[in-house]
Order: C-alpha cells, then sequence, then structure tokens
C-alpha cells in the first residue's frame, strides 16, 4: 500500500501544491508591487521638477513685473518733467535745494521725489543693483535728494532705511562691499 494513494495522502498533496502555488503568487505579488513602489517614485520625480520648473518661471514673472514696475514709476516722473514745465522748474530747483521751495512748489517737489524713492524700494527688492547704484549718483548729486531723505526718511521701508543707512550713504553699493569682505576675507 505505500504506492497507492489514500484520500488523506491526497489532501496533504494538494495542500502543498496550494501551498507553492500562493507563495507563488506572493512572490509575484510582491514583484508587481515594487514595480509600482519604482513607477510611483518616478512619477514624484518628475511632478517635482516640474513644479519647480513652474516655480521658477513664476519667480522670474515676478521680477519681471516689479521691474517693470520700478521702470513706471521713474517715467511716471519723467514724463510729468517733460510735459508740465513748472513741474520741471520746481523739481530742478528742489534739486539743487529743497529749502528754497514753499507751499505747493514744496509739496510737488516732495511728491515727485517720493514717486524716486517708491522706485528706488522697488528696486531693492529685487536686488536690482545696476538700479541701486544710481541712488548713489542722486545723492552725491543733488541736495535736495537728501533734503527729502532727512525729512521723511521715516516714511519708507525699514529695509531701505537700513540699505541708505549702510550702503547709499556711506558711497559703496552692495557688490563693492561684498568685494571689500571678500577681499578682507582672502587676507586673513
Amino acid at each position: 500500500m505505500v504506492g497507492r494513494r489514500t484520500p488523506l495522502n491526497a489532501i496533504s498533496v494538494g495542500r502543498r501544491e496550494n501551498e507553492l502555488d500562493l507563495d507563488a503568487l506572493g512572490n509575484i505579488g510582491d514583484f508587481v508591487g515594487g514595480i509600482g513602489v519604482i513607477i510611483t517614485l518616478a512619477f514624484l520625480i518628475f511632478q517635482i521638477r516640474q513644479n519647480t520648473a513652474q516655480l521658477r518661471q513664476q519667480n522670474e514673472l515676478v521680477r519681471a513685473s516689479a521691474a517693470r514696475s520700478s521702470r513706471e514709476a521713474v517715467n511716471q516722473i519723467f514724463g510729468l518733467l517733460a510735459t508740465d514745465r513748472d513741474a520741471l522748474r520746481v523739481y530742478w530747483a528742489g534739486c539743487e535745494d529743497r529749502n528754497v521751495l514753499e507751499g505747493l512748489d514744496l509739496q510737488q517737489f516732495d511728491a515727485i521725489v517720493g514717486l524716486y524713492w517708491q522706485a528706488q524700494v522697488e528696486a531693492l527688492n529685487q536686488n536690482n543693483e545696476e538700479t541701486l547704484e544710481n541712488i548713489q549718483y542722486v545723492l552725491a548729486t543733488w541736495m535736495g535728494y537728501r533734503q527729502w531723505l532727512d525729512v521723511w526718511e521715516a516714511g519708507l521701508p525699514a529695509n531701505f532705511r537700513e540699505y541708505l543707512a549702510h550702503s547709499v550713504k556711506q558711497g559703496a553699493s552692495p557688490a563693492a562691499q561684498q568685494s571689500t569682505a571678500a577681499d578682507s576675507a582672502q587676507a586673513e
């Protein structure tokens, strides 16, 4: 009776075959699951790269918009001065010495120069070195702009006042300060 199968032996063999089949199915499931994880990770990497590219593009658009806004403010000043002789007279008189202006002339000069400083605040927010270097020229050349700051500087944003105090009024642009700092670090 050794070679004959009994129903009990058939059940044991059937269970082993089922166990092998379940193990094989489990292995296949693990393999498919692993492939699914790899595909998901590849998709996430693709999405992250795409989102990063979109964020960079948005940042560039924001910078371009801010630069346009800054230029528009300066263009408003030039447009006003080009079309209004009285504003042009007041502006140049105030540039030479703000203290010679009175009443409405003083208010008009303050408004024109206020537009200029707002444009420079935008330039600082953009880290636009070329535009910011213009501030040094204006402060070095026109006493009226320095006098305006003496009166109205507190109304400007704190980061801009700090920039004026540490960079412009001392005659060094941020690029020049960084260059000096790098030279000092190399010397040590």
